[in-house]
């Protein structure tokens, strides 16, 4: 996906931010749910957005345990 969003803005079509987590979240299988609303409700809780970035860290976080 950060490859497509890549190439995407090479073409003059750039993804924000707001928009690629969505992608992100989106794309997940249910199974991801109770990670998904574990991040989604420590963002909300503390006033912060979730960056493409913390959910791409955070799943990978939670793929190597």
């Amino acid at each position: 996906m950060i490859k497509l969003r890549a190439e995407l803005a090479g073409i003059g079509a750039s993804v924000d931010n707001w928009d690629f987590s969505a992608m992100i979240l989106s794309s997940l299988l249910e199974s991801y749910c109770p990670i998904l609303t574990s991040m989604i409700t420590a963002a909300r809780i503390s006033w912060n957005t979730l960056s493409p970035k913390d959910i791409i860290g955070h799943l990978i976080d939670e793929a190597d345990h």
